[in-house]
Order: C-alpha cells, then sequence, then structure tokens
C-alpha cells in the first residue's frame, strides 16, 4: 500500500503545476556533462551546492542539501534549490504559490516562522528518481510564531506528518507537493 501511495503522488507531481491538472509536461532535454559542471562553477561560493540531476543518486544529493537548509533555519538557502518558475502546492497553504519568491515567502518562511525550532526528519526511505524523488516526512517544533494572520502562534508541540513529491530539472526543483493532514496539524497547534 505504501508503494502504491509513493507511485500515486510521483504520478500527480509528473501532472504539473496544478495538483488537479491530467496534462502531462514534456520532459527537456538536459545538458551535457560539460554544460553542467561549467553551470556549476559559476554558481557563488555561498550558494548551496546544487547538482544537475541525471541519476538518482544525485537527486537524492538534492534531496538531502535541501532539508539540511530546512532544518538549519535558513529560508534563502532552503529557495535556491527551486527554479526560478518554480511551481509549489501545499496543503496548508491552501494553494499553489508560483515562482521562487513565493514559494520562499508563502511556503518556506510561512514554516520556519511558525515553527522556528522546526526539524524535518525522513521516515522512510525515499523513492528517488533521475529527475524527482518522493519521501514520507515528520515535522516537529513548537508553535512560537504565526503560521498566518489568523493561525496565529500557540506555543503547542507539534509533530505532523506528511508526503512530498518533487520534480527536478537542471539541478533546481521545479515543482513540489505537500500532502498532510491539516485537521490534525490544526488539532496539535490548538486552532
Amino acid at each position: 500500500m505504501r508503494c502504491q501511495l509513493i507511485l500515486l503522488c510521483l504520478l500527480l507531481s509528473s501532472c504539473g503545476g496544478d495538483p488537479e491538472s491530467v496534462a502531462v509536461a514534456p520532459t527537456a532535454s538536459r545538458p551535457a556533462p560539460a554544460a553542467a559542471a561549467a553551470a556549476a562553477a559559476a554558481v557563488p561560493a555561498a550558494a548551496p551546492t546544487v547538482v544537475a540531476a541525471g541519476s538518482a543518486s544525485e537527486s537524492r544529493q538534492v534531496l538531502d542539501a535541501y532539508l539540511a537548509a530546512w532544518n538549519g533555519h535558513d529560508a534563502d538557502t532552503a529557495a535556491a534549490f527551486l527554479a526560478d518558475d518554480v511551481v509549489m502546492f501545499d496543503a496548508l497553504l491552501g494553494g499553489i504559490a508560483q515562482g521562487r519568491a513565493e514559494a520562499r515567502e508563502k511556503v518556506i518562511g510561512m514554516y520556519l516562522r511558525a515553527l522556528p525550532d522546526g526539524h524535518w526528519a525522513l521516515r522512510n526511505e525515499p523513492v528517488v528518481a533521475a529527475d524527482g524523488f518522493s519521501y514520507e516526512w515528520a515535522m516537529t517544533g513548537t508553535n512560537t510564531g504565526n503560521w498566518s494572520s489568523y493561525m496565529r502562534g500557540t506555543g503547542q508541540k507539534i509533530n505532523f506528518k506528511g508526503i512530498s513529491t518533487v520534480r527536478i530539472k537542471d539541478g533546481k526543483i521545479v515543482y513540489q507537493a505537500n500532502y498532510f493532514d491539516t485537521h490534525a496539524l490544526g488539532q496539535q497547534a490548538g486552532w
């Protein structure tokens, strides 16, 4: 059953920016290894290491580094893994964030403000492919910050679980969908 759920989430993530969409986006060709190496060399030293996803092991490196940025509570570093035109769906947001700046503010920023001590942990071994990954996670922390203008910090301990699916193109996240039980999160936070 777990494998079927993960495969369903991967299928949903391949449908494009809208989780309700049924049209599969065409796959663009990947840059030649020399071009990817030249692009990586042009990245400033302060930027996170982002590899051109050409294999499952490279995608896994992106996943590990991306989660490390979240767990380092660094919104700018986490957002640097996103493509300029990323499409990000989040169950709590209840919709789509379009582009890196909006995803940084409305998704990454929201979680880091609400749970400043938050920690993302993998619950199982992720499903990883050359062009993306899907993983089960648990998020823990203390809700001391506001999620939004109407969901205030309550000081409650939070521990909720979910699954995310991610597509990668040229070493950047182009699509991410975060699914979890928002009702359970609301009960834990005391909303």
